[in-house]
């Protein structure tokens, strides 16, 4: 898994005043949850676009005025009109302990019915995943190159050591369709 240093001061103050306060100064409101304790802090803006605007999965390494933890994003939420980066919810990680995260689905090699004039079609770009942190992958690697017209993957199809699969297993990730020429030819 791909890791992202970040630097954190904690908040003082909470509630909606302070928070606008710390927004007007281009500041990114945080939680921090886990092992027992809740974290209140912020982090300047730039950083955050770095991590957040990418299809990336990051393990972050926090320094939160000097207390190193690792943690995951949980949440993300954005302002409704502006889209603006609002506010962040960590999990904080235990390496022992399983943690869900969805990672990004890469697909690999050439379709055997796309060079026979299919369509492609993917359509679960991310999967929900269970394991231990250093088990992860940076991406889900599926090769369609042995799926024909017609053919499709489904969760159920794949299986990767030390991670649990979360999404149901019939939902579809991504199946190669007939076209108007795979029609005629037939």
């Amino acid at each position: 898994m791909k890791t992202f240093d970040l630097s954190l001061k904690k908040r003082t103050k909470t509630g909606k005043s302070a928070a606008k306060k710390l927004r007007a100064e281009e500041k990114v409101l945080c939680e921090i949850y886990g092992n027992g304790r809740n974290i209140h802090c912020y982090g300047d803006y730039v950083p955050f676009q770095k991590a957040i605007y990418t299809p990336d999965v990051y393990l972050f390494n926090l320094n939160i005025e000097g207390e190193k933890l690792q943690a995951v994003i949980q949440e993300v939420q954005f302002h409704p009109v502006t889209d603006r980066l609002l506010h962040v919810d960590f999990i904080e990680v235990d390496k022992k302990k399983p943690v869900k995260v969805s990672l990004p689905v890469e697909l690999t090699g050439s379709s055997v019915g796309v060079m026979r004039g299919g369509k492609l079609r993917q359509l679960k770009r991310k999967l929900t995943v269970e394991g231990i942190v250093n088990d992860l992958p940076e991406t889900i690697k599926i090769d369609i190159s042995k799926l024909d017209v017609g053919h499709s993957l489904k969760v159920a199809d794949l299986s990767m050591e030390g991670i649990n699969f979360l999404d149901p297993k019939q939902t579809v990730i991504v199946n190669i369709g007939a076209s108007r020429a795979t029609q005629k030819a037939e």
